[in-house]
């Protein structure tokens, strides 16, 4: 028998939809990096191999691994919570004339097609 028991937070936590805990479509671990990147500010900025570091500074030899969570972001990807565009940076500034990527990752899978035919759109549920 399993007891759960939970505390009632009044700061410093996130709400994540049950229907996206409970995503059977993603591996747990990509859940949690989910949970994770969800319960970060705006404008927090990570990538699957700055996490992988962050986890190996703190954890060890038992931290993910970059290839493991390099595979967590792409099934966030392919399931449609995060979403991948690409830019031009304008010349004049560093880079400029080269390409940006940015992710945007958001609670619930998007549904549509971006240009790119990527997930994308407005935050709906997508049936499995």
């Amino acid at each position: 028998m399993l007891i759960v028991e939970r505390s009632k937070p009044k700061r410093n936590f996130v709400q994540i939809p049950n229907q996206t805990v409970f995503d059977e479509r993603l591996s747990r671990l990509a859940r949690q990096v989910l949970s994770e990147l969800i319960a970060r500010p705006p404008g927090w900025q990570a990538t699957a191999d700055s996490m992988a570091d962050d986890g190996k500074k703190h954890r060890g030899p038992r931290a993910e691994s970059r290839r493991a969570l390099r595979a967590a972001f792409a099934e966030l990807e392919e399931c449609g919570y995060m979403v991948r565009t690409r830019s031009r940076i304008p010349k004049g500034q560093p880079n400029g004339g080269g390409f940006m990527t940015t992710l945007t990752v958001y609670d619930v899978p998007q549904t549509g097609q971006n240009e790119d035919g990527r997930n994308g759109g407005v935050g709906r549920w997508v049936d499995s």
